[in-house]
């Protein structure tokens, strides 16, 4: 597993417990399986238990976890792992409300991650060879240019489609990933006790 792009499981219906993690730690120490990369694992997957990569109210991803900082103590760790991912150190808002956190990211900044960013530059360069495909046709073979700029539309479309989808799916796991290392660092940060994961994107165009 690379610390860049864990993959993500599927949902947990179980939230985070600190003495279920222990428990499981000591067991896999007793394996004689490396703690600290067992104790990452289980950290990444009570994180994923707080996941929304796609909230359905504004379209943004939204983690959520516990904390013993406030607001503004827990800003600085979190610009900290934005500007790592290169994401921008303020792409993000924050809140802390009764020992719990909601870290929410916008929906522009999730579109125009990783994959996200390259399809719709693959989908350009389709537009564009259909394009120019089609008006070389279109006044000696007007069916021609029309089922080019057709094909055109329709597989540049799901090259969109395909890569916000794959963006997001990796823009969730880095970031759980990020949150999962300070967990295991400091504890100031901890998955929630309730998992609410939402890990399926119904559909990605803006509905």
């Amino acid at each position: 597993m690379t610390m860049g792009e864990p993959p993500i499981p599927d949902n947990t219906d179980a939230g985070w417990r600190g003495d279920e993690h222990n428990l499981q730690l000591g067991a896999a120490e007793e394996a004689g399986l490396a703690a600290d990369e067992v104790s990452l694992n289980l950290f990444r997957q009570g994180f994923i238990g707080g996941l929304a990569i796609r909230d359905p109210l504004d379209h943004a991803m939204v983690l959520r976890g516990r904390t013993v900082l406030d607001e503004n103590q827990l800003k600085p760790s979190l610009r900290r792992i934005f500007a790592h991912l290169h994401l921008g150190a303020n792409n993000f808002s924050v809140k802390v409300d009764d020992g719990e956190f909601e870290l929410r990211v916008a929906d522009e900044i999730a579109q125009g991650a990783g994959s996200a960013t390259d399809a719709m530059r693959r989908a350009l360069l389709v537009f564009v060879v259909c394009g120019l495909a089609g008006l070389f046709f279109f006044k000696t073979a007007g069916a021609a240019s029309l089922l080019f700029w057709g094909v055109g539309l329709l597989v540049g479309s799901s090259i969109v489609r395909r890569g916000i989808t794959q963006g997001r799916i990796q823009l969730a796991a880095r970031l759980v990933d990020e949150l999962a290392l300070l967990a295991h660092h400091e504890q100031l940060i901890l998955p929630p006790a309730a998992a609410n994961s939402r890990l399926a994107i119904g559909t990605t165009s803006d509905d």
